[in-house]
């Protein structure tokens, strides 16, 4: 029997609204000052879970700026009746009216995105306007920052201008106008357009669930046929090559590093696509896994080789040198994740000993107790041998804990944590890092991975703290003086309602005052005094937002002696008045 289902609008606009999930983006509709969510993405970035940018606006009281921007940008829409662009905090959102020349039905709303890959200084320049800090690698909550930017929807080329059309169709179909089998076609078209504006994101989730020993299964059947042909691939990878990453310079910018990184992790998905045969994924921040579809014949060997040497030649390009691992002949009965594992640790001991490719021994078991007493010994070897050692030695270590814990989080963290409490421990013994130090870094560890609730969200956490270590070994002057702002900041930010003096503050950093007020002003780019201020005025706009407490109390326990003192700084640094702030933000909070 042949079934005719007749395309009408609401069958359009149901399938439309699965754009916003394929594109990772935010979007709602606007009616009488009251929003209706279509979509509010959860955004990954190497398996990690990060926040929506507008996320971090509310965590450091920005919605009231949020909620003058959207104002100011839905009058616009209302007076030209026709699609605006707008920009806010270094972010687009496309806002398109719904409706004709009549009365306006609503407005669609969505975003944010980009329209370029960010740079350091867009990203320091972002980060100062937020929170009033500067940018640092080291910092947690900034490499949440950064890792969300890396994974924010991003329209480049002819794509904007595709998607802004694709938009204005959807608005036609949410109103009702035109033809429904016309505007599915259109859309239809215009979606084909934005097929592999994601497609780096998807290669990257696909890869990481065919090392995984959970699921990799689950990519064999027949019904995946259909996947793995959009990924390029014949049948289901049989070899693996792992590539490591070291840089040539080792006094770059640590943020210019990390976006150079991502620009060739990003490119080698380009450089796959385009060959076909093979996936991959990136490792952390310090490399590339390569999953190849051929088995053991001398034509598999060839094409794993001149993959390579162009993964090589992608590598130096961006500014690094590049390891390269590559596991044994498919013919072999180990399975996709366990050659994974082995072309990784010949990734490492390519990079120990400084050659260019090594190959694997297939003949890799899960780990047991004693195999992980083994990498942590190796691990610790590396701290008196070569700081670029730790990062691939640990990454083999939390995948050998990986498996032998079978991806459960608590045992996971037990195993991580003995791993890196024996490397701080032997950093201490030797002089390289001080009580202090250790102190900290495992304050700050215990914080984020607490909030994991996954084995990657707890990998990542860990990744980050062997990173820190990594620099303080490499950079150690910069790296003190690095701790002593962060700890001084953090110490502002817990006691910012008390009197804080700069002989005080420079004391809990470990310098002397006039060394300290020099340095925080370098790091910063503001004046100790200048970021007290910003500190206090932040803690009065979330007491704003949260609280019915009168102003005068809030500047009081935020901080100011006096009324006048809070409503003059607060105004200075907002350009409204304490209770302006509080109405709009209330305004923002109602839509």
């Amino acid at each position: 029997m042949n079934l005719v289902v007749k395309i009408t609008h609401a069958l359009v606009g149901q399938v439309l609204a699965g754009v916003f999930v394929e594109l990772g983006l935010s979007a709602s509709v606007l009616t009488d000052r009251v929003w209706h969510p279509i979509h509010i993405p959860v955004v990954f970035r190497h398996s990690e879970i990060v926040a929506d940018v507008v996320i971090f606006e509310r965590v450091h009281g920005m919605e009231a700026k949020r909620a003058t921007y959207n104002d100011r940008s839905v009058r616009q829409v209302r007076r030209a009746r026709k699609t605006l662009l707008t920009q806010h905090a270094g972010f687009h959102d496309l806002f398109v009216p719904i409706g004709g020349a009549g009365a306006s039905l609503g407005i669609l709303v969505t975003g944010p995105f980009t329209l370029a890959r960010p740079t350091s200084a867009d990203l320091r320049a972002r980060w100062r306007w937020l929170t009033g800090r500067s940018a640092r690698a080291s910092d947690p909550e900034f490499a949440r920052y950064l890792a969300t930017t890396l994974a924010t929807t991003t329209f480049e080329g002819s794509q904007l201008e595709s998607f802004r059309q694709l938009m204005e169709c959807f608005a036609r179909v949410l109103a009702g106008q035109g033809q429904a089998e016309k505007l599915a076609r259109e859309a239809e078209t215009l979606q084909e357009q934005l097929r592999d504006n994601r497609f780096v994101e998807r290669m990257w989730t696909v890869a990481r669930h065919m090392i995984d020993e959970g699921v990799w299964r689950s990519w064999q059947g027949p019904d995946q046929a259909g996947e793995l042909a959009k990924m390029g691939l014949r049948r289901f990878p049989q070899r693996a090559m792992v590539g490591l990453l070291a840089p040539r310079d080792l006094e770059a910018d640590p943020i210019d590093d990390l976006l150079r990184r991502d620009a060739f992790q990003r490119a080698c998905v380009g450089l796959l696509k385009g060959r076909g045969g093979a996936i991959g994924g990136p490792i952390g921040d310090h490399g590339v896994m390569l999953l190849v579809d051929e088995s053991g014949s001398a034509r598999a060997n060839t094409r794993l080789s001149d993959l390579g040497q162009r993964i090589t030649a992608l590598a130096n390009e961006h500014g690094f040198r590049l390891h390269l691992g590559v596991s044994g002949p498919g013919t072999s009965p180990l399975v996709l994740p366990r050659r994974y594992q082995a072309a990784l640790a010949a990734a490492e001991r390519a990079f120990s000993q400084g050659a260019s490719v090594l190959f694997a021994d297939d003949r890799v078991r899960i780990p047991a107790d004693n195999a992980l007493g083994d990498l942590r010994r190796q691990l610790l070897r590396a701290v008196g041998e070569d700081p670029t050692l730790l990062a691939p030695r640990f990454e083999r270590y939390l995948e050998s804990v990986r498996v032998q814990c079978g991806y459960r989080v608590e045992p996971t963290r037990a195993h991580l944590e003995i791993g890196l409490e024996q490397v701080l421990e032997v950093l201490k013994a030797g002089g390289a890092l001080g009580d202090r130090a250790c102190s900290e870094l495992r304050s700050t560890l215990e914080e984020t991975s607490r909030q994991a609730a996954t084995v990657s969200e707890l990998s990542v956490a860990y990744q980050r703290a062997l990173a820190d270590v990594e620099r303080a070994l490499r950079r150690p002057r910069e790296a003190r003086q690095d701790q002593g702002i962060r700890r001084a900041v953090a110490y502002m930010r817990d006691h910012f309602d008390e009197p804080l003096s700069l002989a005080r503050v420079a004391r809990i950093a470990g310098f002397a005052p006039s060394y300290f007020s020099k340095l925080f002003a370098q790091n910063e780019r503001v004046t100790f005094r200048e970021y007290t201020q910003r500190l206090r005025i932040e803690r009065a706009k979330r007491m704003l937002v949260s609280t019915k407490l009168s102003a005068e109390r809030i500047g009081h326990l935020s901080g100011f002696r006096t009324r006048q003192r809070f409503h003059v700084i607060f105004r200075q640094l907002e350009r409204v008045t304490p209770q302006q702030y509080r109405v709009r933000a209330a305004q923002a909070r109602d839509r």
